[in-house]
């Protein structure tokens, strides 16, 4: 995740939740998330070292009771629907983030499957 959307993110998130780590690659990401055990990682589409989908695939591996909520810049129905189908918890837009940002990882704690309402307005 950017540093500077992840600092963003953080102060979103931790007025309710702990914010444990914040990685910016997913070799990070797959290393911390083993050792720490998260409940939910919130992992950035566009992560910079691989192509965003490998870490999305070893975590419910290698962490299956963890959730991940995928945030992604699409705002294309079809693109979020065949995340979905692959391995995420949900699919949150970025654009959406300050207001859906809590509400969004408390939900997402609670049901199998979260997907970011401005996607069903099409």
């Amino acid at each position: 995740m950017h540093t500077l959307l992840a600092e963003v993110f953080r102060d979103l998130i931790e007025p309710g939740y702990q914010v444990i780590k914040v990685v910016t690659d997913e070799k990070a990401l797959l290393s911390v998330a083993a050792q720490m055990k998260p409940d939910v990682v919130l992992m950035d589409m566009d992560m910079l070292l691989l192509n965003g989908s490998e870490a999305g695939l070893e975590l419910p591996r290698l962490l299956p009771k963890t959730k991940v909520i995928l945030l992604a810049m699409n705002d294309d129905p079809d693109v979020a629907s065949k995340k979905l189908c692959q391995w995420p918890s949900g699919y949150l837009l970025k654009k959406s983030l300050r207001c859906r940002a809590q509400a969004s990882y408390r939900r997402s704690l609670a049901r199998p499957f979260l997907c970011d309402p401005a996607l069903h307005r099409r």
